[in-house]
């Protein structure tokens, strides 16, 4: 970075801090805010259901890729979820 292009970066960054008081936080806190109502928004207006179901759906004509398929789901999925398992307490019957 020359010289100039330093400087004028500095006095940008001091009339950003000084000036308008926005600190690196807060344009971190902005930028994340804005990129998640960017992607929200993206993705609402695709059909995600329909893509995923016609790619499984390509991709199930080939013998043996359903299940790994299965397996990269499973996998994806249990990188991101927590899953309890409790025995059932009998249930009184009736009658």
């Amino acid at each position: 970075m020359s010289t100039e292009s330093n400087s004028k970066y500095k006095a940008f960054r001091n009339f950003l801090y000084n000036d308008l008081g926005i600190t690196r936080e807060d344009i971190k806190e902005w930028t994340k805010e804005a990129i998640q109502e960017t992607v929200t928004k993206i993705v609402g207006q695709m059909n995600v259901a329909g893509i995923i179901r016609d790619k499984i759906g390509y991709e199930l004509k080939y013998v043996g890729i359903r299940d790994e398929i299965l397996r990269q789901v499973a996998t994806e999925m249990a990188k991101e979820l927590t899953i309890t398992v409790q025995k059932k307490e009998p249930q009184e019957k009736d009658g």
